[in-house]
């Protein structure tokens, strides 16, 4: 018997599994600021600043917040209301993890009210 051949749908069965796996990570830079700004989602708008825009500074900001090791900041909680005159912004990757979360765990409403902030411009 060819070896290779018996081993085929072993590796077949493997390679699902580890793509199933990567698949259900969770929430990522890409799908948190979609969430956000797509018209197809909650489509939160800013006045005279682009969608596009929109989506390239919350990625940039979430992404090089991800490029940065630190602990979580005792004044960051996106899981509270932040009020719309407060600067809050995300600093590391572990903010960002804490932020995607809540991004991904909320209803549009609620986010527009001010809640998971930490990105925006």
């Amino acid at each position: 018997m060819d070896l290779s051949a018996a081993l085929r749908p072993v590796l077949t069965l493997a390679m699902v599994a580890v793509t199933s796996t990567l698949a259900a990570c969770g929430p990522d830079c890409q799908s948190s600021c979609l969430k956000l700004y797509s018209e197809n989602e909650c489509d939160i708008q800013v006045p005279g600043v682009s969608r596009e825009q929109l989506l390239r500074e919350c990625n940039t900001t979430c992404d090089n917040a991800l490029d940065a090791t630190g602990e979580i900041r005792p004044e960051y909680k996106p899981n509270e209301f932040t009020p719309s005159d407060k600067s809050l912004t995300i600093e590391n990757d572990r903010e960002a993890a804490l932020w995607m979360d809540c991004v991904d765990e909320n209803a549009c409403l609620k986010l527009e009210e001010g809640y998971c902030s930490g990105i925006g411009i």
